[in-house]
Formats: C-alpha cells, structure tokens, sequence
C-alpha cells in the first residue's frame, strides 16, 4: 500500500520521467526529409538552372569550328593556285606572246637599218646603243599600251638552244633563230615565242643559255629578215 509520503515520492519521480522525455524528443536530430523540407540542414541536391552555360559553350564551339574550316578552306584555295601549271595561274603567258610577237614585226620593218642584233642572248640596237623593251614596241605602235610588261627581256636565239632545256617547250615552228620574250617568275623563267608558250627553265638554265651567246663565244647573230 503507497503511502502520502510514498505517493508524493513518486509523483516527483513521474513528473523527472517525463521531463528526460521530452529533452530528448526536443535534441533529437530531424529525419533528412523533414530538413530538406525546412531548409536548415541535411544534405541538399544543387540543381543548375536552364543549361545556359552548355548551350553558351556549344555556341563558342560552334564558331569557333566555323572559322577553322573558313581558314582551311583559304589554306586549301591558295595551296591550289599555287598548285595549277604557271601558265594557268596567270596572263602572263598572253602578254609574253604579244611581246615577242611584236618585237619580230618591228625587226622585220626596221630592224636591218637600226642595226637589231643578238647580245648576250637579248635583243640589242646597235644603233640606238641599248637592249630593245616593250616600251619601245609601246611607242613605235607595234605594241598596244597598258600591258604589264615589268621585268620583260626580249631575247634573239635560237629555239633550239632553249628546247634542250628542261621545262623548255618550244614549237617545231620556233627551233631556229628568233624572237623570244622572258620574265622571271618565283625562280622560274618563263618564256614564249610570237606564236605561243616555249615553257619555263630555272634561273641557272636561263643564265646558262643567254651565256651561249656571249660575244666572246662567237659571232653577233642577226636574224634574217
């Protein structure tokens, strides 16, 4: 039988029971959902928002790609022009022929009297006391004006003196003694005859081929009218 006493004793005992019971329902951690949901801790998943900065990136990648193929395709177009035969790659060949071919008509009317001869390979006045230019041909009118005729040599040899050389290619018609126009091309000389292209031969080959006709290898040559 629980006395007064007994009784208060344990009401007091109670009353602590249920006191420890609420302090730890009160310290006990939240379940992960229930932070989540409150946003004050937990671990939380970060979510980036709407993908822009990929799509950004794609855009900058894409541009980029862009160029490099417009700068390959620049790369790839000069590589083929620079590929093509010379006389493809310019109208250089037109105007060398044109050169030459007015050059033999002057010769023919009045090269015997002006004295035109063979010097060094090139195309010489004797009279006028200086090699023959397209600027001559441009002013005696056997030459149309505004061709560009920069670095032009007209040579008087013998097509078959060219033709030994590699690159050379010079017309069955153009094997004896004639006019010749050359211009000096990335190296190269290129050179035609009044009735077309005669082919083009390296810088030494050129220097080699004018020496033939150094004055101290033989006579002046003249070419017949």
């Amino acid at each position: 039988m629980i006395t007064v006493r007994n009784k208060g004793i344990f009401c007091l005992l109670l009353a602590f029971c249920v006191f420890l019971m609420s302090s730890c329902n009160l310290s006990s951690p939240l379940p992960p959902d229930a932070d989540a949901a409150d946003g004050k801790g937990g671990t939380t998943e970060i979510i980036v928002p709407g993908g822009k900065t990929d799509k950004a990136d794609e855009k900058q990648a894409a541009e980029k790609a862009k160029n490099d193929e417009k700068k390959n395709e620049k790369s790839d177009s000069k590589k083929g022009t620079q590929n093509k035969p010379f006389w493809q790659a310019s109208k250089v060949y037109d105007t060398l022929t044109a050169v030459a071919a007015a050059a033999q008509q002057d010769y023919k009317v009045n090269g015997a009297k002006r004295g035109w001869m063979s010097k060094n390979g090139k195309l010489y006045g004797y009279y006028d006391g200086c090699y023959i230019t397209p600027d001559m041909l441009v002013k005696e009118g056997y030459l149309e004006s505004g061709l560009d005729t920069s670095g032009f040599e007209l040579l008087l040899i013998d097509g078959e003196d060219l033709a030994a050389y590699n690159g050379a290619s010079v017309s069955s018609g153009n094997m004896n003694f004639g006019v010749f126009a050359a211009v000096k091309q990335n190296g190269k000389y290129l050179l035609a005859s009044p009735s077309g292209k005669a082919g083009q031969i390296v810088q030494s080959d050129y220097q080699s081929l004018l020496a033939k006709y150094n004055q101290s290898h033989g006579n002046i040559g003249r070419l017949p009218v």
